[in-house]
């Protein structure tokens, strides 16, 4: 049974317009003005009215949305943003710029979660990533560990050819990176911490199955470490 809309509650609804600086936060939309932005239910509840599953786009990515023309993917990215104070909109007024004194962003946006990747850059060439709330870059351990999974299995994937294996060519832990953004729907570290666990799963039979991996197996050797001595 469908469930009941319930209104969202209008301090609420302009809560959600000012913080998308009232323009639809999808990066190929070019819509603009309070007249043409809807409240989105991020989860398909109407009922639902908690903040954080609500999103202020425009009419049309709405109905877009509604019929999975846009993924939730790219919807829970653009909220994670807009929550952390990135607007996904490259020109979007309160956006960060290359005006702004202290920062150059560089933005490059695509159409799967995570292909929103804005590098900050700080005056001294101190750079850094944007970090969204509730991701695994947010967790340095978690982060610091399933990049060194990522790392580990393009090295046992460049290393295959000696053990069997048609490739010949080294793989750049990016590849890996990238295949994940493809499987999971957003880059590795700007996915939400609660899919840690079955990412670094994911990581270690991957690792396992190549032929380095198989042939460490039957000779008792151990492919990676468990996260709990990482960094010893």
């Amino acid at each position: 049974m469908a469930k009941k809309r319930i209104n969202v509650p209008v301090k609420l609804r302009n809560r959600l317009f000012d913080e998308v600086q009232s323009k639809c936060p999808n990066p190929k939309c070019d819509k603009v003005g309070i007249s043409t932005l809807e409240v989105h239910h991020m989860d398909g509840d109407p009922s639902n009215n908690d903040e954080r599953n609500l999103l202020a786009i425009c009419s049309n990515c709405h109905t877009e949305a509604e019929k999975g023309l846009i993924s939730h993917a790219d919807l829970d990215l653009w909220k994670r943003m807009l929550v952390s104070g990135y607007h996904p909109h490259p020109l979007a007024m309160g956006a960060p710029s290359r005006d702004r004194a202290g920062f150059n962003i560089g933005a490059n946006y695509g159409q799967v979660a995570g292909t929103i990747n804005n590098t900050v850059k700080q005056e001294k060439s101190t750079k850094g990533r944007v970090i969204l709330p509730g991701s695994i870059g947010s967790d340095p351990g978690k982060y610091n560990y399933m990049e060194y999974l990522i790392k580990r299995l393009a090295d046992f994937r460049s290393k295959g050819s000696s053990y069997g294996q048609k490739r010949k060519s080294k793989v750049h832990p990016g590849v890996v990176r990238s295949q994940i953004e493809k499987e999971w729907g957003g880059l590795p570290k700007d996915l939400p911490i609660d899919r840690f666990e079955a990412l670094i799963e994911s990581l270690k039979d991957k690792i396992d199955r190549t032929a380095l991996g198989r042939n460490n197996r039957r000779r008792g050797i151990r492919n990676y470490h468990p996260i709990e001595e990482h960094g010893k």
